[in-house]
């Protein structure tokens, strides 16, 4: 099945897939505090503790020429452009890789903000993106070195930006020139023989820059001069597959006295020391730094870092981070030799299609619908014409959080009713024991067992009761407000603990409509559904009227059909008050729909499933005869519940006293 875009990425920046990203960069930190969110303004940053990437960043994911011309530099087979998903997941994980080794390697808070040398917004500007420049460099340089299969992804995120062709704010192609950007390096068959940096010759990269267009022109003011310094510096180091021209005279001493010092801060390995290289060049180009930051334009330099925002001095974070910086020898540089970067582009992929498939099966999957008439069912002609619309809501992963939420806030009841449920539904059930030498009966298909092992005797045993239990909750209008909200809570937390006690269940919400001769039956939990579909819970509303009559007769269809015939059948309807659809076409008021819906439960009775109505009589208006009295006119059983704070308890309740030994 195809999907377009905007889909693609809605369905890749799902929560579900947001904490895959989550447990991943945890997981390459080794720590579990680290909160990792998605964003589309076209920046990844850290603060040290939250990591903020944007899975479309300069529209890449998308952008099929980019991504085509991205894969043959690095000698790969070509997937990203033909699949949006995987583009969308490689962009993203080499933004959180990078961000990651931000918080392992670099030093939190960043040394420029002490620095006795940044007394003005300039300087402290400048020797921030001295040290952006080099930090960046080295993090990566320090994964490659640290980590065994990371540098695909690093080498990856340099390339792509090199291609982009939709960057939402400036572009590379502002300093590369986009017309001779067709002809790129076929392989990596390179030796390298030492650790520093041998540049790949890309003869095709050719510098454009707008800048150095106007060669020598020494009336340039400190603030174009220093933004064409940095951009130089940092094509050098980020960039070593880029050949360059000759700096521009203006910075040209710059450039040849501290290009050294720039690869050896790339390479040192501790902290405090890398921050000595950033200050001594800092110190010599001193005289490029204007008196004030206004006229500091960083849009190109942007363009080529990716992001400054995690090396600005403004942390955003709301707690104070101090991290040492992990301290570490450099054995290898990014673009620094030889790899086989298609063995381990293959072994990536084949890792991503298997979760691929799982994110687009969960958030693709569309949900169950199935229509039929109250025809169907002999026992009450009024409903003959009414169209029954049963629907399994789409599962929207998107509300996992809130549904875990209120599971961590009655983290507490759910493990108490739990204990409860242990020590009553585990109670002692008949069974037979066969194939013994001795017993109280015969088993006479066993007679030919030249053993003699035909004898059976029947034991008690400590079992879980064949029970299935179908909750009924009311979803029309008059259930707005607190008692859905309880309702939902209720449903959540007797799903939790009946799955903990594999007992059988299904949640249903039901509600009539207003404007046609139709009732809705939304099977939230189904006896045999996904794990995911708990999620479904969250989505209970109130809206509508409620044709008990015709539901119920479909809940009773439904339960039989989904359960074996020596289970025991219970249905617990929540309701709160007589049932009423007011359709002109299908008109069903009292008396007639009480009489109706007491004779669907008689015949339901009688049947062999058990009904018990639960009646959310929490109306503090005694004028009114509350619907405990009116609900008792039609169900047997019924169970008052005028604190809907004790609704959860009085349903466990229910079930416990059924099944007592």
């Amino acid at each position: 099945m195809e999907y377009d875009d905007n889909e693609i990425l809605d369905a890749f920046q799902s929560d579900y897939n947001r904490e895959i990203e989550e447990s991943f960069v945890n997981m390459l930190c080794d720590t579990e505090y680290l909160k990792l969110f998605f964003i589309n303004e076209n920046e990844a940053f850290t603060d040290g503790r939250n990591i903020i990437v944007d899975p479309a960043l300069d529209e890449m994911y998308k952008d099929r020429t980019a991504l085509y011309k991205a894969e043959e530099y690095l000698g790969c087979e070509h997937k990203l452009c033909e699949d949006k998903w995987l583009a969308l997941k490689i962009v993203t994980r080499s933004q959180s890789i990078h961000e990651s080794l931000h918080i392992i390697f670099t030093h939190f808070p960043l040394f420029c903000v002490n620095d006795v040398r940044s007394i003005t917004n300039a300087r402290l500007k400048t020797l921030s993106l001295i040290a952006n420049i080099i930090e960046d460099a080295f993090i990566e340089a320090a994964g490659c070195s640290y980590f065994d299969n990371i540098e695909f992804y690093l080498k990856f995120g340099r390339v792509s930006r090199l291609f982009a062709s939709n960057p939402k704010e400036g572009t590379v192609k502002k300093a590369f020139h986009n017309d001779h950007m067709h002809d790129y390096k076929k392989s990596q068959n390179i030796n390298n023989k030492s650790i520093g940096l041998k540049k790949h010759m890309v003869r095709s990269f050719k510098l454009k820059n707008k800048l150095s267009n106007i060669v020598d022109k020494l009336h340039k003011d400190k603030c174009e001069l220093l933004m064409i310094y940095l951009d130089y510096m940092a094509t050098d180091l980020l960039y070593p597959m880029v050949i360059q021209p000759a700096p521009i005279f203006a910075i040209r001493k710059y450039v040849n006295a501290t290009k050294e010092l720039f690869h050896s801060g790339m390479i040192c390995g501790n902290p405090y020391e890398r921050h000595k290289y950033v200050q001594k060049i800092f110190d010599i180009i001193e005289n490029l730094i204007p008196k004030d930051d206004k006229n500091i334009d960083e849009t190109i330099l942007r363009q080529k870092l990716g992001a400054i925002k995690t090396h600005e001095s403004k942390n955003d974070s709301p707690m104070d981070i101090n991290s040492q910086g992990k301290e570490i020898k450099i054995t290898k540089v990014l673009f620094g030799g030889s790899d086989n970067n298609n063995e381990q582009w293959k072994q990536i992929i084949n890792k991503l299609n298997s979760e691929k498939e799982n994110v687009l099966r969960l958030f693709f999957k569309k949900g169950e619908y199935e229509e039929l008439y109250g025809s169907v069912f002999n026992d009450s002609r009024i409903h003959k014409d009414v169209k029954i619309k049963v629907i399994k809501p789409k599962i929207n992963l998107n509300l996992k959080k809130a549904y875990n939420n209120i599971y961590k806030n009655y983290s507490i009841n759910i493990n108490s009713y739990n204990a409860q449920f242990s020590a009553i539904l585990r109670a002692r059930v008949s069974g037979r024991e066969e194939r013994l030498q001795f017993g109280t009966g015969i088993t006479s298909k066993y007679m030919g067992d030249v053993k003699k092992r035909y004898w059976y005797k029947n034991i008690e045993r400590i079992d879980i009761p064949k029970l299935s239990l179908l909750l009924l909750i009311d979803g029309s209008g008059s259930m707005s407000g607190e008692r859905c909200e309880s309702a939902r809570n209720t449903a959540l937390i007797l799903h939790e603990v009946l799955k903990n006690q594999k007992i059988k269940h299904s949640i249903v919400e039901h509600r009539a409509s207003f404007d046609e001769p139709s009732i809705t039956c939304n099977i939230l939990i189904d006896f045999n559904g996904r794990d995911d579909q708990k999620y479904n819970i969250m989505k209970m509303k109130a809206s509508g009227d409620n044709r008990d009559g015709l539901s119920l007769l479909w809940a009773e269809k439904y339960l039989k059909y989904n359960t074996s015939f020596d289970e025991h059948k219970l249905m617990i309807v929540v309701s709160d008050g007589v049932p009423l659809h007011t359709c002109e076409e299908a008109y069903y008021v009292p008396p007639v729909s009480i009489e109706d819906t007491k004779n669907a439960v008689k015949k339901i009775l009688r049947r062999g499933t058990e009904i018990i109505a639960v009646a959310l009589d929490d109306d503090n208006d005694s004028d009114e005869e509350g619907c405990y009295e009116e609900l008792k006119l039609i169900y047997p059983s019924v169970v008052l519940c005028s604190d809907l704070k004790r609704l959860t308890s009085q349903i466990i309740h229910i079930i416990a006293k059924k099944f007592e030994v």
